[in-house]
């Protein structure tokens, strides 16, 4: 991963993911959680190319834990996608 994108997931991480669900252990979040995630960056005014930047460095998170065995199924693959607005 380039430089570059491992600063800007970290900072997606630290900033908009960890403060909504870092009470929650890895295996505990939910697909569930994950779409309220999605509905609260919307309702903070996130643009649909944001949010989508912020699931896929969750998904990578996510992913890397099933690769890894600490979790069985990635929930941002179970979580229904955030609706794109302006293609309705």
């Amino acid at each position: 991963m380039a430089a570059g994108t491992e600063e800007s997931y970290e900072r997606i991480m630290r900033l908009h993911v960890l403060p909504q669900l870092g009470k929650k252990t890895i295996s505990q979040v939910t697909a569930a959680d994950v779409e309220e995630l999605y509905a609260l960056w919307r309702r903070q005014g996130a643009m649909p190319n944001t949010i989508d930047s912020r699931r896929i460095a969750l998904s990578g998170m996510f992913s890397h834990a099933v690769r890894h065995k600490r979790i069985r199924e990635n929930p941002v693959k179970q979580a229904e996608k955030p609706a794109n607005p302006s293609s309705g």
